[in-house]
């Protein structure tokens, strides 16, 4: 399942599938030959095995079809879990977890950790979970006419909000109406059945309508009437959470004519197991209008007695308890009027786009389709109806909140609380809070929905997903990928979009919410035949780290090929400045970049080229490179900047071969070592990252590497290296000289050209007033060669003066 070397934290274990009675899972830390965890599957998640209690833990009742385990799992020096659950069949599994730098001491679990604190902070998902010391509150009660935009905050800073707070007539934990379920006795078979049901002579045809547990896929048979085929019926999809389904077979007048009653055979064609039946309805169509004439209660006996029934072929029978698929309900309808219609926009410190500027609904977790039952952590509907956002907002210089009104009427009796408090934390190690919010429709096909792309540093929070796809559901099919840092492997690849939300089969167990993941909503429309969902998931304590680009999709479809309307919105902290910097890039089998880099290599196995795919959202595209393969070393120098946090060393590897691993030393110091475990016979190429610490690459601008080979199926291959500068969070202003100006302020452009550091970067910031006005950040400016910069204001022409100032983030 997992085989990790060197210090980091599981922090995430989701599975479904497995059997429960005999499935186990074996957990191995720092290589020790005795498992610390070693028990069921089932009774990791269980809830009732200490130290894994809920709520960090549950099961598929609690995650609709799904288990997952929160408990932090921290390694020193390795972790490996394996299970006696088959690789094959319906067994699924995800584990997310950190990996830190070879140098990093962590404390391993012990299974003693006390984590009272995090169960207490989730079993009050609802309530801050933050300290309320020092807070101010904010409080205004307000109608919003239609078009209209209220301010609700204009502050300034240093200061960080603390949590938002909306509460608007309508909009309550209890909007959505309640499922109903329905238990009916009912029979399954791969044979035939068949029965008589009375009809109204006076017919012009008739239909017959069946109740089915629609969680069984793809049901197909063959009807006849009298002994003769009428034809097909066909009930494509599945869906696991609202299983009930009433489906009809129209039968044409030909068949029905003069006739009081129809004996109908139901004979078995194909589906992902039987067809079964649990109730039949006979409809006569007299006069344009159809009537109910008979009802068959399958699994009665009495019922099936006066209806002749029959069965052949009998694979089950017994009772199911389902719920039917809400529809869309005038409450539903009107709560997303207000919801999806009233914006939360919100910005930082004169930033010219707002960090948010997004509907109420999408912001506080709910989605698109109306208000629900929500609570997570740090979004949600609290106990008093309250729309509660509890994400700190840290800023520098000023805030300002505003509510905006796309409604075509007036919204009364709005009432806001806004808490905020004094930050004094260095902003340079800060990131502002942000939201991206979208709708993709349609989908297109081929291509992954994308639920954010960014460059810049930062960590990505989670999401909130509305989708709109066919009553087959079969949208829910479909990996997420999420890149980070320009590598062409996915980070995270999933295996399932519900997978993705903690829970499994299409959320079988029907709606739930949880502090970090969640099923909202769930409706169905018969005459569109449109399946409509909301998700959630939050990455709280497993946020996705990236130093200069993040990229968030995720499948619609098992290969992106099923239509979805899509609305999302994803939550991350962000700086708009790059943590790490792409500095060197050697091309192995390349022979002027491997003499540019002074590339050795001893016991050479292999040297060649290949030509393979990446998994994930390109893994049609075939790349080539040439390469070579060792059982010895190879060495080689790589520039960096001097003024670094350590360095990323990324390796491309045809990672059809399994399990490599080697020794990492930087001028002839140890740093660590290098393993991937597994491979993928499917899509050969890989890239792999291995972090190098500070402590070998502090003021150095080149550094020599040398891979020392340890093991692998065969031996330790690599087809290019790329070094990442990682910059440090409080770096000098790089300096420069020579500035020079063109143009004149107020009748032309201006641009300045200065000399600098190369590869620095430079901010160009602005005012048109030294007291009254703020700093405004313009843009960065442009290496037009190597360690000269430019920048152009094409906006100067437009203002009597302007004063800048030019420094590095």
């Amino acid at each position: 399942m997992l085989d990790l070397k060197g210090p980091g934290t599981v922090y995430r274990i989701w599975s479904t599938g497995f059997v429960p009675a005999t499935d186990t899972v074996k957990v191995y830390f720092d290589g020790e030959s005795t498992p610390r965890i070693n028990m069921l599957l089932k009774d990791l998640f269980s809830g009732s095995n200490a130290p894994f209690l809920p709520p960090l833990v549950g099961d598929d009742d609690v995650s609709s079809g799904g288990f997952y385990c929160y408990l932090p799992l921290p390694f020193n020096e390795s972790i490996k879990m394996v299970t006696s659950a088959s690789a094959t069949g319906l067994f699924f599994y995800n584990i997310g977890y950190d990996r830190y730098s070879p140098d990093t001491s962590v404390a391993t679990w012990t299974g003693a950790e006390n984590s009272t604190t995090p169960r207490n902070l989730w079993n009050n998902a609802g309530v801050d979970p933050k300290s309320n010391a020092g807070n101010i509150t904010a409080t205004n009660t307000f109608a919003l006419a239609a078009g209209a935009t209220q301010t609700l905050l204009d502050v300034s800073g240093p200061r960080s909000i603390s949590s938002i707070k909306l509460k608007i007539p309508g909009i309550s934990q209890t909007s959505e109406p309640p499922h109903t379920r329905i238990t009916d006795d009912g029979r399954a078979f791969t044979g035939y059945s068949q029965f008589r049901m009375a009809l109204n002579s006076a017919n012009t045809g008739a239909t017959l309508v069946r109740r089915l547990d629609y969680g069984i896929a793809n049901q197909t048979a063959r009807i006849y009437v009298d002994g003769a085929q009428v034809g097909i019926w066909a009930n494509a999809g599945v869906d696991g959470g609202n299983r009930w389904r009433d489906e009809s077979f129209s039968i044409p007048q030909v068949f029905t004519a003069g006739k009081n009653s129809i004996t109908i055979k139901v004979e078995f064609i194909s589906s992902a197991i039987d067809w079964n039946e649990f109730t039949y309805w006979a409809y006569s169509t007299v006069g344009g209008t159809d009537q109910l004439t008979d009802t068959l209660d399958v699994g009665n006996s009495s019922s099936e007695s006066s209806h002749s029934y029959v069965i052949n072929g009998q694979s089950w029978s017994g009772t199911g308890s389902f719920t039917y698929p809400l529809p869309f309900t005038e409450t539903c309808l009107a709560t997303s009027d207000i919801l999806n219609n009233l914006w939360l926009k919100i910005s930082f410190d004169d930033e010219p786009n707002p960090s948010v500027h997004a509907p109420l609904g999408s912001f506080f977790g709910m989605g698109q389709f109306g208000a629900n039952d929500l609570q997570a952590l740090p979004v949600g509907i609290d106990a008093n109806d309250n729309l509660y956002c509890y994400f700190p907002m840290p800023f520098a210089r000023c805030a300002v909140v505003q509510l905006i009104s796309q409604r075509s009427s007036a919204t009364a009796d709005i009432a806001v609380e806004i808490k905020h408090k004094p930050f004094a934390d260095p902003f340079a190690s800060v990131g502002y809070f942000k939201t991206y919010f979208q709708s993709q429709i349609p989908s297109t096909n081929g291509t992954d929905l994308i639920l954010l792309d960014t460059e810049g540093c930062g960590h990505f929070l989670g999401v909130v997903q509305s989708m709109t796809g066919p009553s087959t559901r079969w949208y829910l099919e479909g990996d997420e990928r999420i890149y980070v840092d320009d590598s062409n492997t996915p980070v995270i690849y999933g295996t399932g979009k519900e997978d993705f939300y903690n829970a499994g089969w299409y959320f079988n167990r029907g709606l739930f919410s949880l502090p970090t993941h969640g099923n909202t909503a769930h409706f169905s429309d018969v005459a569109t035949s449109n399946d409509y969902t909301t998700a959630y998931r939050l990455f709280l304590a497993d946020a996705i780290p990236f130093r200069k680009h993040i990229r968030v999709g995720i499948e619609h479809g098992g290969v992106n090929e099923i239509p979805e309307t899509c609305t999302t919105l994803a939550y991350y902290y962000h700086k708009p400045n790059s943590m790490a910097v792409l500095t060197d890039l050697l091309n192995v089998g390349n022979t002027t970049s491997e003499n540019a880099h002074s590339y050795t290599i001893g016991n050479q196995t292999w040297s060649g080229a290949g030509t393979f795919q990446y998994e994930g959202d390109y893994d049609d595209v075939d790349i080539s490179d040439s390469g070579r393969a060792h059982q010895g070393y190879s060495q080689f120098t790589m520039a960096l900047q001097p003024t670094n946090a350590g360095a990323i060393l990324r390796r491309r590897l045809d990672y059809r071969i399994a399990d490599q691993q080697a020794t990492v030393s930087v001028d002839g110091v140890l740093a660590g070592t290098w393993y991937q475990a597994g491979s993928n016979p499917s899509h050969g190429w890989k890239e792999d990252d291995f972090m190098i610490p500070a402590a070998h690459t502090a003021g150095k601008n080149t550094i020599t590497i040398k891979v020392q080979f340890i093991s692998s199926a065969i031996d330790w291959n690599e087809f290019h290296y790329a070094l990442y500068t990682v910059l440090p969070a409080i770096r000098p202003l790089p300096q420069f000289t020579g500035a020079t100006w063109q143009g004149e302020v107020g009748k032309s452009p201006l641009q300045l050209n200065y000399s600098g550091v190369s590869n620095a970067i430079y901010s160009m910031w602005g005012t048109t007033n030294l007291v009254q006005s703020p700093w405004l950040r313009l843009g960065a400016t442009i290496e037009a060669s190597a360690g000269q910069y430019q920048f152009t204001d094409p906006t100067a022409t437009n203002r009597p003066t302007q004063f800048y100032q030019l420094s590095a983030p």
